[in-house]
């Protein structure tokens, strides 16, 4: 290790001498990592931003099992998705330093939709009823693409609808958005045929 040591040195007639030696070592190489955690689950926007010094540069760093690359410090990984993850360093001497950082999302939305067919041939009786949890409360809804977002409490019921496919969206207190998609059936066209007396 490092620290001053003494090397002593006798020879057969008793005579001795001792010298001095001093072992240096380099600074530490400090590492330093801050996190943005994934905005909505199952995501890929989180981030870490590395600081480090210290050692002897330059300096390379890497992100998991990836492979080292030059580096100046603060030095960003981004497009990460949440989990474990693991920032290394490592200086001009070969010295290397690592830590984890995790990173959150988070709960999923989940969204469930059922429906009330059609009762008659081009009527608009049918109807969807959604139900949902998870994310971050409050929710907004909407049906279509090319609806309004309302304010959501559950279960949400939209009527007066016609046979057709339908999406249903949701969107919680993040701005995390899901959808599903149903298909409101409606019965065969009610044919009558005249016959001759």
């Amino acid at each position: 290790k490092a620290g001053a040591y003494f090397i002593y040195v006798k020879d057969t007639k008793g005579c001795e001498t001792s010298i001095c030696v001093n072992i240096y070592q380099p600074a530490k190489l400090n590492l330093y990592a801050a996190k943005r955690d994934v905005k909505c689950y199952g995501g890929y926007d989180g981030s870490i931003t590395a600081t480090f010094g210290g050692g002897k540069p330059p300096y390379q760093g890497k992100l998991n099992n990836g492979a080292y690359a030059l580096a100046t410090s603060p030095k960003a990984f981004t497009g990460l998705a949440a989990g474990t993850h693991k920032v290394y360093v490592k200086d001009a001497n070969g010295c290397e330093n690592y830590v984890s950082v995790v990173i959150y999302q988070p709960a999923k939305i989940n969204l469930y939709l059922s429906k009330k067919d059609v009762k008659c041939y081009g009527g608009n009786d049918g109807s969807i009823t959604a139900t949902f949890n998870g994310g971050k409360p409050p929710y907004w809804i909407k049906l279509g693409p090319t609806g309004t977002y309302i304010p959501a409490l559950m279960p949400k019921v939209f009527t007066g609808l016609k046979a057709g496919t339908y999406k249903v969206y949701i969107k919680d207190a993040l701005g995390c958005e899901v959808y599903q998609s149903i298909t409101i059936a409606q019965p065969a066209v009610l044919a009558c045929k005249v016959l001759p007396y």
